[in-house]
């Protein structure tokens, strides 16, 4: 018969002959050897895949929960009116909207500044970032002059210690003084 030839097979130093029918039962034990295994393994999967989905979402929650959770520093500041701690008798208060800061003394209102919030520290001020930058470790401030008063107002930065929903501290970058603020509302 013809499909009953020897296969001459060189592996390395080692010289075998094989029949065509040894070929065939090899070729047919290695493939059902491996139907086998990938049948287990697909069986073992089939059982634990919710048990690995679940894990794996288990794992992950806790980062996709703090990326949405987290707050930027522009919606903390807007969050509370920021009253300046260590005056006797008197009160200074501060109130973050989106693109200004509103200054009380006594409850008065004393002046309004816009601001904008940065990771540098900038010595001239940018009009282009208020309102638009979300996060910073520095807030960027100008007093903003009555209609028709076109005097320059000098440009004060104040670099972000601590934020969170109960304090604002800020430094004073000229001064060095530290500013501490307790949320009022």
């Amino acid at each position: 018969m013809q499909w009953m030839n020897n296969i001459d097979i060189n592996i390395g130093s080692v010289y075998f002959t094989l029949k065509s029918l040894d070929v065939i039962l090899i070729s047919l034990f290695v493939f059902f050897f491996l139907y086998g295994v990938f049948s287990f393994i697909k069986r073992i999967l089939k059982k634990y895949t919710l048990i690995i989905l679940t894990n794996i979402l288990i794992a992950l929650t806790p980062f996709v929960g703090a990326a949405q959770d987290k707050e930027s520093t522009l919606e903390k500041l807007q969050l509370s009116t920021w009253e300046m701690q260590g005056l006797v008798g008197k009160t200074a208060s501060y109130k973050y909207n989106i693109n200004h800061v509103t200054h009380y003394f006594n409850k008065v209102k004393l002046g309004v500044f816009e601001y904008y919030l940065s990771d540098t520290i900038d010595q001239e001020f940018d009009a282009t970032k208020v309102g638009k930058v979300f996060d910073g470790k520095y807030i960027i401030k100008r007093y903003i002059s009555e209609k028709g008063d076109n005097r320059i107002t000098p440009v004060s930065v104040f670099q972000i210690k601590q934020i969170n929903k109960n304090w604002l501290i800020l430094r004073n970058i000229k001064h060095k003084h530290v500013l501490k603020y307790k949320a009022i509302d």
